[in-house]
């Protein structure tokens, strides 16, 4: 699966997911885009991660790193997502969910 955006003079951006699935479990790899036409925001997210489903749930595990390139244009100085951060706002997250089909 695959999307793309250009909203002129604003910003680009795009996305792109494959999934391999194995009987039960899928496994998946994401990419995405995105940047402001003015240098200030600009961001990379990477995800990996696998599904596996059960008769009436599925649990997902999930690690996703996002670069964060923008900057603050009156400092000059990275502008990280967390506003108390001292490093450049990079991130990378794990995450695990249970999804119920009712």
């Amino acid at each position: 699966m695959a999307e793309y955006n250009k909203y002129k003079p604003f910003y680009e951006s795009y996305f792109g997911s494959i999934i391999y699935q194995v009987d039960d479990i899928s496994y998946y790899l994401s990419l995405s885009k995105f940047d402001l036409d003015t240098p200030f925001e600009e961001h990379d997210t990477i995800s990996v991660g696998l599904r596996y489903d059960f008769s009436s749930y599925a649990i997902k595990f999930d690690i996703s790193t996002m670069n964060d390139n923008g900057f603050n244009p009156f400092t000059g100085q990275s502008n990280p997502v967390y506003h108390k951060a001292t490093d450049d706002g990079d991130v990378t997250t794990a995450s695990i969910s249970l999804d119920f089909v009712f």
